[in-house]
């Protein structure tokens, strides 16, 4: 079980980290950063992926068949 939890908190850490660095910057640069911190609270593992890039607009509205997100 514990095994499984980990697994799942390393996928989603790394989906949340790899869609901030893809989706956050139009056209990244060197400067770009993406800030990953995390802590335990009691029981809790607390995760918190921030980016300081803007919204916009897809590039392509088709959908490209990746990710895990609808379909």
């Amino acid at each position: 079980m514990i095994e499984d939890a980990a697994g799942d908190v390393v996928f989603a850490v790394s989906e949340a980290g790899s869609n901030a660095v893809e989706h956050a910057y139009g056209h990244p640069a060197a400067d770009d950063i993406v800030e990953l911190t995390f802590w335990t609270d009691g029981a809790a593992i607390c995760i918190e992926v921030v980016d300081h890039g803007r919204w916009g607009p897809p590039v392509s509205l088709e959908l490209s068949g990746r990710g895990r997100g609808p379909r």
